[in-house]
């Protein structure tokens, strides 16, 4: 586990070129931060966002509060690819269309 500020100088480090890594992320925010930082990131797989008061359930398995939605926002502003899907042998569904 790094923090989003080492992984952004990891990822630009020489030292680490050409290795591929899978992120995990807490919240979409991390991941606006990485993209704004240079991390070249091309889809999200959006995972279960439990529903707590001040979210919005957007699916059965996502909620988000208005900081999240926006952060979405931006990613798929900047051509990040949000998709939903609970396995990997399910097809992905378009997050993006949840959220409008």
């Amino acid at each position: 586990m790094v923090t989003v500020e080492k992984m952004i100088k990891a990822y630009h480090s020489e030292r680490y070129e050409g290795v591929t890594a899978f992120l995990l992320f807490g919240n979409p925010t991390d991941v606006l931060h990485l993209v704004e930082g240079g991390v070249k990131i091309p889809s999200v797989n959006i995972g279960g966002m439990i529903y707590e008061e001040g979210r919005k359930q957007l699916t059965k398995s996502v909620s988000a509060t208005p900081e999240d939605i926006a952060s979405f926002k931006k990613l798929h502003e900047k051509g990040v690819q949000l998709e939903l899907r609970q396995l990997p042998s399910d097809s992905a569904v378009d997050f993006y269309s949840k959220i409008e």
